[in-house]
Formats: C-alpha cells, sequence, structure tokens
C-alpha cells in the first residue's frame, strides 16, 4: 500500500537517508514493513513523506501475527482508532524521532458518520456496504452475525456462506437469512418496533477475499438502524 507519512525532526541538524525500514507493530507483535527511500529529513516537522507499507503478518509474525492483524483490521473497519499504534525502539540512531502515520478512515459517499462522527461499514439492515478500496472489489466469503438489543438481549443471527462481491462504493448484499430469537426482551422489542425503526447493536465475523489476500475480520456495530417490517 502506498502511504504518507509525517515525521518530526526535534534536532538541529538535517539528514540525507538512502532507505529505511520501519516494523509496524501491534500489541507487540509484528505486522509490516514502512520503507521509504531517498529521503531529505530537516529540522522540525516533515510532511507528506511517501513510503511503502507491505503487510505480511504470517511472515513477520507467524499465527500471532495472523491473530494481531485481524484484530487491528477488524478495529479499524469498526471505526475504533485513526492512526496506526505507536512503533516502539525504533532504534537507538532514530529514537528521538516523532512518527506518525494517520490513516484515513472508511468512506462512506453521501454519509458522514452517525451521532459521534464515526463512519458506519454496515449502515443498516438493508446491509448497505461501502468499500474502502477505490479501484478493488472486494469477495465476502461468509458473514456469521448477531444483532443485540440494549447491547445484551439478542434479536437474531445470520449464519451465510455464500460469497459475494462488494465492489467500490456502495453496494447492497443478497437478501441474507435471518434466525429470530422468539425469547426475551429482543423480541418483543422487535415486535413493538413493527412497521418502524429499532436500533441495534451487531457483532459480525465476517471473512474477506482481496485479490489473493483472505482473512476474517469481526465487526463492531453500535446504534444501527433497523427497519422493521415482515
Amino acid at each position: 500500500m502506498k502511504a504518507k507519512i509525517n515525521l518530526t525532526n526535534p534536532s538541529p541538524y538535517s539528514a540525507s537517508v538512502p532507505f529505511v525500514d520501519f516494523i509496524l507493530v501491534y500489541n507487540e507483535t509484528k505486522l509490516a514493513h514502512i520503507t521509504a527511500r531517498d529521503l531529505v529529513i530537516v529540522p522540525g516537522v516533515n510532511s507528506g513523506i511517501h513510503a511503502n507499507l507491505q503487510w505480511n503478518p504470517l511472515e513477520l509474525g507467524g499465527s500471532a501475527g495472523i491473530a494481531a492483524g485481524q484484530e487491528m483490521l477488524s478495529r479499524y473497519v469498526s471505526g475504533e482508532f485513526g492512526t496506526f499504534p505507536a512503533l516502539p525502539e525504533l532504534g537507538q540512531a532514530l529514537s528521538r524521532l516523532g512518527l506518525e502515520v494517520p490513516i484515513p478512515g472508511v468512506p462512506v459517499p453521501g454519509n458522514p458518520g452517525d451521532e459521534d462522527g464515526k463512519p458506519k461499514f454496515i449502515q443498516d439492515t438493508t446491509f448497505t456496504l461501502s468499500s474502502p478500496f477505490p479501484n478493488t472489489t472486494i469477495e465476502v466469503t461468509s458473514v456469521e452475525a448477531n444483532a443485540f438489543y440494549q447491547k445484551h438481549e439478542e434479536v437474531g443471527s445470520i449464519n451465510y456462506y455464500i460469497p459475494f462481491s462488494v465492489p467500490p462504493g456502495l453496494s447492497t448484499t443478497p437478501r441474507l437469512p435471518v434466525e429470530l430469537n422468539l425469547n426475551g426482551i429482543g423480541y418483543d422489542a422487535l415486535r413493538k418496533a413493527l412497521g418502524g425503526t429499532l436500533k441495534l447493536d451487531a457483532v459480525a465475523k465476517v471473512g474477506v477475499l482481496i485479490r489473493r489476500y483472505r482473512t476474517t475480520i469481526t465487526y463492531y456495530g453500535q446504534g444501527i438502524t433497523a427497519r422493521v417490517k415482515i
């Protein structure tokens, strides 16, 4: 992936750096290389430096890397942070350099976000999806999801294993069969909301295929507006 980074040089000296390779670490697990070439670093803020990010959690971290990479992607898709975690132990020569790598949020055309400003990857129960890739089609290989009322009362679940495509921009999923939980407060709330809407939370484990890269991410959604109809 192509990226732009901002470096802060607190010293009064300039430096020419032919090549630099940072390791992206999440929860002490190595996930990716961030490399840049032919840098000229001046005192103070150095903005918009072009860099490459090579995502390779299996080679760098093994099975722990896969799990950490899935968790990091899940948090990103769920809108939980807007920058890469800090990079510890950059080495003595670079230890005084501040590194900041902003991550763009998941773009949702025509929808700036919810009340707290966070964009919704899954916008409502019609499952309108917003792809963060402008030119690449994502394939969803499986969906295992649960919806909750008042955070803890399960309303229903989805278990769907027929692959479908998510092209760039907004798209709609195929009809996904929902198995309702007919017991408890959640079902009573659904009946009372029939013909209207209901605020639900959701947890979805989603299998994803992007070209040759296959992984599983977990989406956490809060305050999703569900349209309730027969």
